[in-house]
Order: C-alpha cells, then structure tokens, then sequence
C-alpha cells in the first residue's frame, strides 16, 4: 500500500538525481513533486530544466531543456484494470528513470483514483510526440479508453 512516507521518499530520490542541479534548480524541482504543484512552470523563453506534464497539457507543444527531467503525471483507476502506458517510447531522446510510481489518493477509499508518475530525462535535442494510452494489458485488441498525447520540443539548454 502506498504511503505518505513512500511519496515523502519519492521525492528525496527524485531529489537526489539532481545533485548536479543548482540550489534554485533543486527549489524547482521540490515544489514541481508536490502533487498539488502546476502541471509545468509558466510558459515563457526560458527553458526548463524540470517539466512535470499531467492530462491538461493534451495536445500542447512544450519545450525543456537537453538533461532535463520530465515527470508525466496521469491519473486513473488501476481497480479496474486499466493502466497507463507509453505507446510510442522514443529511447534515442528521452531516458525512463525507474517503473513508474504510483500515488494513491490522500483519502484511501476503495476505487479511489490513483496518479501514475512516469519520471524521463532528455538526453538528445529535437521534438518528440509522447502518446500514452489507458487500457487494459489483458485487452490486446480493445481501443484505449483515452488517450494523452502531447510534444516536447528538447533544445540546448
């Protein structure tokens, strides 16, 4: 069962792969883990070193920094058998960091819903479409239930 203290530990080894990042950096990426932060910083010429995307960026194009790290934040009911996967992985441009990390709701209830965290670092500049899909993996055939597609535009720095 997924705890409060597994996130609080979460966040200390999300942390801790950024060692390299500068203080105001790691600040970021403290306030970009809490649940409750926005789904990406504002959108302005700067680059970011630290992007967290979650269902409201659909269809959006945004840009991040070569190194940097993406968290895709994607909610769901794994009670009912349907998950979240990345359907077009692109290796080349973007590193997974770990399984996916899954956050149950604060209240635990059953058939709460459940957030899926899947955690990437950029490791090539370009642009890349990401599409995940919720579905069933027992379902072979079956169309997903929805769909979450969004680019990532990967520059220097």
């Amino acid at each position: 069962m997924w705890t409060q203290r597994n996130s609080t530990q979460l966040i200390y080894l999300f942390g801790a792969l950024l060692m390299s990042a500068t203080a105001a950096d790691a600040r970021v990426v403290a306030a970009l883990a809490r649940p409750d932060a926005p789904s990406h910083p504002p959108r302005a010429a700067k680059v970011s070193k630290v992007l967290t995307v979650s269902k409201k960026d659909h269809d959006a194009t945004l840009h991040m920094a070569k190194g940097g790290h993406l968290a895709v934040r994607l909610e769901g009911n794994p009670g009912t058998g349907y998950s979240w996967t990345l359907e077009n992985p692109d290796p080349k441009r973007f590193q997974p960091h770990g399984k996916p990390v899954h956050e149950a709701a604060p209240k635990q209830m059953p058939g709460a819903t459940e957030t899926t965290v899947f955690y990437y670092k950029a490791l090539q500049e370009g642009s890349s479409t990401l599409k995940f899909v919720l579905k069933r993996p027992f379902e072979k055939d079956a169309e997903p239930a929805e769909r979450f597609t969004f680019t990532v535009e990967v520059s220097a720095k």
